[in-house]
């Protein structure tokens, strides 16, 4: 008989799955990306990754998604998951619309989780998922006002101020467009509030 000896394998409560610890293909795109472009809806911004597929469709809610590992964005079981600061954001039919709620100036990074090795998310996740995630904390004022083709207009503001443990942050955009072809005008606003809590220690952390 052989013995080749006991291995004990612990692992204690550690919280949720980071996303560097996941093996399989990540991307990430900072705010320096991000912040300045000038898109008429959100998920154009995605475009700029490697290997990203953008389907266009500027019609009634469904403006358009991004989709990557053979999925083209063109059915109903698109196969990306969404995540808007890490809650889902998909409805049923796995199509994209929460994410035009978001604009430019208050997106902290987008990330890209391609394939099916995350474990953390179910539902829609076929071909990996997208987490986008708004700013949060931090001291800082900014506004942009753009204007271009078609009478589009633009304004983005937003404020964030930390002190105490106690983080809050505020944005607010409005966006109007005729369109380039007829029937295609379109009218967009948003307003966002955040509000977070994190004890001294770091132990603690309740927000709204």
């Amino acid at each position: 008989m052989v013995v080749l000896g006991e291995v004990t394998v612990n692992s204690g409560n550690t919280g949720s799955l980071p996303t560097r610890s996941i093996l399989t293909s990540v991307d990430v795109m900072g705010a320096e990306r991000v912040q300045d472009k000038n898109v008429m809806n959100s998920w154009e911004l995605i475009g700029q990754m490697p290997g990203i597929q953008l389907t266009e469709f500027r019609l009634g809610a469904e403006s358009g998604k991004p989709s990557f590992r053979a999925f083209n964005g063109e059915g109903y079981i698109n196969g990306i998951k969404l995540l808007i600061d890490g809650v889902p954001g998909n409805i049923n039919s796995g199509n994209m619309r929460h994410l035009d709620m978001i604009f430019p100036l208050d997106i902290e990074y987008i990330e890209v989780v391609r394939g099916t090795n995350d474990p953390r998310y179910g539902l829609h996740n076929i071909g990996g998922n997208i987490n986008v995630a708004t700013r949060q904390g931090g001291n800082y004022i900014n506004a942009r006002l753009s204007v271009g083709s078609f009478n589009t207009q633009e304004v983005q503001a937003t404020l964030g101020h930390e002190s105490g443990g106690f983080a809050q942050n505020y944005f607010v955009a409005k966006q109007d467009s005729d369109g380039y072809r007829d029937h295609s005008r379109s009218k967009k606003y948003g307003v966002g509030g955040k509000w977070f809590y994190t004890s001294d220690a770091g132990g603690l952390k309740a927000g709204l």
